[in-house]
């Protein structure tokens, strides 16, 4: 236990250790429960005498802030948090003289700051209680407990772009599951943002960047971060509407375009549009930065292609996350670049970007290469069906007129409450009856619809989903 004494000589020696001790507790150094050390090893440590330890820890405990016992270690008091949070209702006014400056940031580390409102994004992640935990840590044990460090050397690799073994099994899975085929050159494994990195090589202050209109707000961030001039191109039904951005005589660097799920509406980009967009892209030179986040959970049809992998181009970048599907198990993604970036990004990921453990690298790739990963994601998403017509049938027969469901991919029902409805009535009711609602405002650039939210359901039961419904819609009839 380190100490800070703050000697004064009016204070006999065992009320400075207690006062010193105290004040690890009021710090949380020290947290509820905790032991303290025994009174011989605190006296070893500060060369004191054991009589001042011992007399130090009897001042403790009259006033509270340890419990001490014959039969166990002296330890940290359970009443303590009550004492802690009165104090911390009226804290200390600073001392200190020296002013507080305004930080002195490089220009992206002040766009950063200006663009930290936006940052922060709601995300549906799938439910715990179906991720493939014990498949997960058994490739993990297996790998940790049996390295193989011959084995290990011989396939290591100073490729920046990633573990070998990993980057094949995920080619392999990419053309089964989205039909891209690209070399092992072209993939890209990596625990960094995905996006910052694109941008960091690809983005110019002043650049004009196209986004779809709405868009995630995290996204918007990171573009504005590197100086991007944002350009919003409105969505629809089904998802970014390319006309206006054909017909704009703006040259654009690059567009950012979710075609498999729109976010927030989660519409599928058509096979015409996506055709028109490519065709766009390789005539202007625009490079389109294909965000394939959510692009498993589709519940209508079958899924279609990626865009990348539609025609023979060198303008799209594909960029892939683990994350919707394995949540915090697994926190690396992945990208496909066209040939063309290969020897810049390789320098600039050599320059920023660690690689992740080896361990990991190896689970992960054994992981895909035997199905698991497949095999998860369709278990997963039979249950999102469920979830998503329970949540569905229970607004449609609940709420009737005064809510409009948009039918959409992903993880979340997007819902359109009748406009006579206040939308902070709207949020008061969901709280009290624990309806998860998340407003859509921050996703828009301007005019956001009101009474736009977002419902996820991925982390519920079909039981849990109706009774919360019905209690929602009783609170919200009530008021009618």
């Amino acid at each position: 236990m380190i100490l800070i004494f703050k000697k004064d000589e009016k204070l006999p020696l065992y009320r400075v250790v207690a006062e010193a001790v105290k004040q690890a507790i009021v710090e949380q150094n020290l947290a509820v429960g905790d032991s303290l050390p025994s009174a011989r090893d605190l006296a070893n440590q500060y060369q004191l005498s054991l009589s001042t330890v011992l007399r130090a820890y009897e001042e403790l405990a009259s006033q509270g802030y340890v419990v001490t016992s014959p039969s166990s270690r002296t330890h940290v008091a359970s009443q303590i948090n009550e004492q802690l949070e009165i104090s911390n209702e009226n804290p200390p006014v600073a001392s200190s003289s020296v002013p507080l400056r305004e930080p002195k940031l490089s220009l992206y580390g002040q766009r950063l700051a200006n663009a930290q409102s936006l940052s922060s994004s709601d995300i549906a992640i799938p439910g715990a209680e179906v991720m493939p935990t014990a498949v997960w840590l058994r490739l993990l044990t297996k790998y940790r407990s049996n390295y193989d460090f011959a084995k290990a050397l011989s396939e290591y690799s100073a490729d920046p772009f990633g573990h070998v073994p990993l980057r094949r099994a995920i080619i392999k899975y990419l053309k089964r599951v989205r039909g891209i085929s690209c070399t092992l050159d072209q993939l890209v494994v990596t625990t960094a943002l995905r996006s910052d990195l694109i941008f960091r090589l690809l983005i110019d202050a002043g650049d004009n960047v196209a986004v779809e209109n709405p868009c995630s707000p995290a996204v918007r961030a990171v573009l504005l971060s590197h100086g991007a001039k944002l350009v919003p191109v409105n969505s629809d039904s089904k998802g970014l509407n390319p006309e206006q951005m054909f017909a704009s005589e703006t040259e654009f660097k690059m567009l950012y375009l979710c075609p498999s799920h729109q976010e927030p509406s989660g519409a599928v980009l058509p096979i015409d549009r996506r055709l028109a967009v490519l065709e766009w892209s390789q005539r202007t030179g625009t490079i389109i930065f294909e965000d394939d986040f959510d692009c498993n959970y589709h519940y209508t049809g079958s899924p279609l292609p990626a865009l990348q992998s539609l025609k023979e181009n060198d303008t799209v970048i594909y960029s892939g996350s683990f994350w919707l599907t394995l949540g915090p198990l697994v926190s690396i993604g992945f990208f496909v670049l066209p040939r063309r970036y290969i020897p810049v990004m390789q320098t600039l990921i050599s320059t920023v970007h660690p690689e992740p453990p080896i361990p990991e690298n190896y689970a992960l790739a054994e992981f895909i290469a035997d199905g698991h990963l497949e095999r998860h994601i369709h278990k997963q998403r039979a249950l999102n069906l469920k979830r998503r017509q329970a949540l569905i049938f229970e607004l449609s027969v609940a709420l009737g007129k005064l809510a409009v469901l948009k039918e959409s991919s992903g993880m979340h029902v997007l819902v359109q409450f009748n406009q006579s409805l206040q939308q902070s009535f709207i949020v008061d009711c969901a709280r009290q009856s624990g309806l998860d609602l998340r407003s859509t405002e921050s996703y828009y650039f301007n005019q956001p619809p009101t009474n736009e939210f977002l419902m996820p359901f991925s982390t519920s039961d079909a039981d849990t989903i109706s009774a919360v419904v019905k209690r929602f819609s009783v609170l919200l009839v009530s008021s009618l």
